[in-house]
């Protein structure tokens, strides 16, 4: 006979437990995901990452590879300048993927430069550094000036839709706003295949477009990997994310490049992208799930409070939440000396050659893209290594310091300054030792990219981490890679403006306005230091259940319990 459950009775809302009776059930069934589960959904997030990046840079082409003017005898600036990136892994990679797996070139010497540089065969398609970018050009008739505003318009929209679907990760399904942002950046990349020569603005609007459901992912994403996974394997799976960007940076210029020579036709770049992003997104829909908010850290959505806040309410918390505050700080010092480096440091090492004696001057294009390929080889390499080497030294410091995170990124900076200065001084005397501190200080620089993902997720409240990662995709581009570029070349351009023209003076002139990078990046180590001071109490609190959910009113009730209030005797 079976026993049915009775009415709440004495013993409490659901009675007592007492024979014959059901026993009372838990307030909620913690959330829980079989870790093979878990680790499929983070390799589907990993590949749609992997397609993300190489829609970044799947039209950007090699500019000073195919730029077509000639430079005068005293212009050797006006050459082999780097086409300027959102971030100096991404770009850099692109350049040696392409460069290494692009069978569109042949390496011939040059008679102007005495060395080798890409150059297409005779009669055969173009050169590898071209890229799809030339194509687009001559399709849409578009000036250099104006096809650099495709990367700007990209950029734009992902930075002024990032804050949006931080809003609409935080209060609805990330799995759904996920696919949105998939389906809305392969639709855009398909159409921009079918428009015509005469409508070349709507291609500048589907690169936008492409930018803003990039912005879905690279905020959403990393939110949904720290609920998959608890903190010492959330650290690892990160810096795994992470490592994509490099990779699938350079893939988008091999891809572009391949399908170019297989088809003849830049147009069918943008139709084969698609067909891997539908693939992305149905082992998305059918492999990843929806985690609760705060999964990983117990703190389900039945935990943390029915009420919802406004956006004006997270980005008030997010002001006061001071480990985000001096983290985000610090992340927009990383970004504005990687930016700096990614536009200005091949150029710097080219003339620090022709100083040198090692190279000729830039006399008519196209000019050596040898440090542009050193450099970017540095970069992928070093950029791998260290996003591996940081998340590891994080992860096994955490077991004896609970502050490990932000001290780890305050020593890779702090370290990386003195590096980076000592390769801008030793350019001028020695060559290859000015290489091995720049190498220094970009593994140095690399190795915090995965931690300060960890801080975010360690120290945010899970309602509003979706908030947290587009405002510090934001303000760190903002602030960082967008401007820093152009702030260098002011004050290179206010130096050389007060001294001869030369080629010693030119290369004097970028040396010391690169130097106040070395400074920015020993203030970011300081933010980190600054945040480490705040990092215990900030994560206490972002584990902390929310006033009147079931977890907060059981715990006021147990103090009540453990502290009763002193009853008055009566007279």
């Amino acid at each position: 006979m079976s026993t049915e459950c009775g009415e709440p009775g004495p013993g409490g809302p659901l009675g007592g437990s007492g024979p014959g009776q059901c026993p009372p059930p838990t307030a909620s069934t913690p959330w829980s995901l079989p870790r093979w589960r878990a680790c499929v959904a983070a390799a589907v997030l990993c590949y749609i990452n992997l397609l993300n990046y190489m829609n970044w840079f799947i039209v950007a082409g090699e500019e000073g590879m195919h730029r077509g003017s000639t430079c005068s005898l005293h212009g050797p600036s006006c050459c082999h300048q780097p086409r300027p990136a959102a971030h100096s892994i991404p770009w850099m990679a692109a350049s040696v993927l392409q460069t290494i797996f692009s069978p569109l070139g042949e390496f011939q010497p040059s008679p102007a430069e005495g060395g080798g540089v890409l150059q297409p065969a005779p009669g055969g398609p173009p050169a590898a550094g071209a890229g799809v970018l030339l194509d687009v050009q001559n399709f849409f008739h578009i000036s250099d000036s104006n096809a650099g505003l495709l990367q700007t318009v990209f950029i734009c929209c992902l930075l002024l839709s990032a804050p949006v679907f931080g809003y609409l990760g935080d209060r609805h399904s990330r799995k759904a706003t996920l696919s949105f942002g998939i389906l809305l950046w392969s639709g855009a990349g398909l159409s921009g295949s079918f428009i015509s020569p005469q409508h070349s603005w709507l291609f500048f609007l589907s690169r936008g477009v492409v930018g803003m459901g990039s912005a879905s992912y690279s905020t959403i994403a990393p939110t949904v990997l720290g609920d998959l996974f608890v903190r010492d394997q959330r650290t690892r799976v990160l810096a795994i994310f992470y490592i994509f960007i490099p990779v699938g940076s350079g893939l988008g210029y091999v891809l572009g490049s391949a399908v170019l020579q297989l088809t003849g036709d830049w147009r069918w770049t943008f139709r084969v992208m698609p067909c891997l992003e539908v693939t992305g997104l149905i082992l998305l829909l059918t492999l990843v799930p929806d985690p609760p908010r705060g999964a990983a850290d117990k703190q389900e959505e039945a935990a943390m409070g029915a009420g919802r806040s406004s956006w004006c309410e997270d980005v008030r918390y997010l002001g006061t939440n001071w480990s985000f505050v001096w983290s985000t700080l610090g992340v927009t010092a990383m970004a504005f000396v990687t930016g700096a480096l990614s536009f200005w440091v091949p150029k710097f090492l080219f003339e620090a050659r022709v100083v040198h004696g090692l190279q000729l001057p830039c006399i008519t294009d196209p000019c050596s893209n040898q440090d542009s390929l050193i450099f970017g080889s540095l970069t992928v390499v070093t950029g791998i290594i260290g996003v591996v080497l940081g998340a590891e030294a994080s992860r096994r410091f955490k077991r004896v310091n609970p502050r490990a995170e932000p001290l780890v990124c305050a020593c890779s900076l702090l370290a990386a300054a003195p590096c980076l200065y000592l390769a801008l001084l030793l350019a001028r005397t020695t060559f290859t030792v000015s290489y091995v501190f720049l190498a220094l200080g970009e593994l140095l620089l690399s190795c915090n990219w995965a931690v300060v993902a960890e801080i975010l997720l360690s120290v945010v409240l899970p309602r509003c981490r979706g908030t947290a990662e587009a405002l510090q995709i934001t303000a760190g581009h903002i602030l960082g890679d967008a401007g820093s570029p152009y702030l260098t070349g002011l004050v290179s351009s206010a130096l050389r403006a007060r001294r001869p023209d030369s080629y010693l003076q030119r290369f004097l002139s970028l040396q010391h306005s690169f130097l106040c990078c070395a400074f920015v990046i020993a203030l970011g180590g300081g933010c980190f230091l600054l945040t480490a001071l705040h990092l215990e109490r900030d994560q206490t609190q972002a584990r902390r259940p929310s006033p009147g959910t079931p977890d907060s009113t059981k715990e006021e009730s147990q103090a009540l319990l453990s502290h009763p209030r002193a009853v008055p005797e009566a007279p």
